[in-house]
């Protein structure tokens, strides 16, 4: 009775993802140039299927650097730090967590932000004198 019930479960948790996901994929036929929806889907695949978070990631990316949308690139910089992270690609992540560091002109706030994603980074690296430099730059 329990495997039948978490079966269901799980299949009613897999239909609500799937019914997300391919929602927001309508979204982006209508108008793949909505920032947003590129970055929701990046969310939605981060777990599932990190290449396809990686490639909305970048999308999000290049539509915010052709609308010269600061906020945003500095946003997807730091969400694809964040999807390489999940993915283990560290060495990527930080690579885009610096760029979005580099990018973060619009409040020191946001750069605080990027500054304690980098310090999480090394320290999965196991980098300890690296994570307390970007956790002392943070503070």
């Amino acid at each position: 009775m329990r495997k039948i019930l978490f079966f269901s479960l799980l299949g009613s948790l897999t239909c609500g993802q799937n019914k997300k996901i391919d929602s927001l994929l309508n979204l982006y036929e209508k108008d793949p140039k909505k920032i947003e929806v590129l970055r929701q889907l990046s969310f939605e695949f981060e777990n599932s299927n990190p290449e396809k978070s990686i490639y909305f990631s970048k999308l999000a990316l290049n539509v915010s650097k052709n609308q010269k949308n600061n906020l945003e690139i500095y946003t997807s910089y730091r969400d694809l730090g964040g999807t390489y992270f999940m993915a283990n690609k560290l060495d990527s992540a930080i690579i885009f967590l610096n760029k979005s560091i580099e990018n973060s002109l619009i409040s020191n706030e946001f750069k605080v932000r990027v500054l304690v994603d980098v310090a999480n980074v090394y320290t999965q690296t196991r980098e300890t004198i690296k994570t307390k430099e970007f956790v002392d730059k943070a503070l």
